[in-house]
């Protein structure tokens, strides 16, 4: 596991990398929380759900897939999220 990903005693798993939130989501896992690391940072926050932690080892490994129209939408839904985010956090 990267060192700004973790499993948390909540049965959660957390992650800074948007490209593997990205891929989460695409397999059906939907993230369940933003949490602010920093002024600049988040962590994608998602429930350890059966089948997670095998995404996680496939992508690391470079063995799993997605459809690239998938991959590019479900990227620009993550990102209008952050910066809706990021606009709540500013008020």
């Amino acid at each position: 596991m990267r060192t700004n990903e973790q499993l948390t005693e909540t049965n959660t798993f957390e992650t800074q990398e948007l490209a593997l939130a990205t891929t989460l989501v695409c397999f059906g896992y939907p993230i369940f929380n933003l949490e602010r690391v920093s002024n600049n940072k988040l962590s994608f926050v998602f429930n350890r759900d059966n089948g997670i932690d095998e995404v996680i080892q496939g992508f690391w490994s470079d063995s799993i897939s997605c459809s690239p129209k998938k991959y590019f939408y479900t990227l620009k839904e993550i990102k209008a999220r952050i910066f809706s985010e990021r606009g709540r956090d500013a008020s």
